[in-house]
């Protein structure tokens, strides 16, 4: 993924929220990477903290749903999670966190 295709996330993001700032919105850049199961880099992982979106694989999403459908986190830690800022990972060392407030 290059860095012009995950800037888009928060151009857009930025543009919504000077035309409607009563709206409230958290984006969120989900990338397919299913064939090479590349990671985000370090620097794709700051930007979106410092810009407050979100950044996730498609495997990583399919891992929060299968962990929905068994019941195993809530509808909404998984929508908790989903809106934290930088790279969304489902580990069990996450979910803890979150469950506890810590990761909040």
């Amino acid at each position: 993924m290059r860095e012009n295709e995950i800037f888009q996330v928060h151009k857009y993001a930025q543009r919504i929220r000077n035309e409607k700032p009563e709206w409230s919105i958290h984006p969120i850049l989900i990338w397919n990477n299913a064939k090479n199961k590349n990671d985000f880099d370090q620097y794709m992982i700051k930007d979106a903290l410092l810009n407050e979106y979100s950044l996730m694989t498609t495997l990583e999403l399919q891992k929060g749903f299968i962990l929905v459908k068994q019941n195993k986190i809530t509808k909404d830690l998984f929508l908790k999670m989903i809106n934290q800022t930088g790279f969304i990972k489902f580990t069990n060392a996450k979910i803890k966190k979150m469950e506890s407030g810590e990761g909040l």
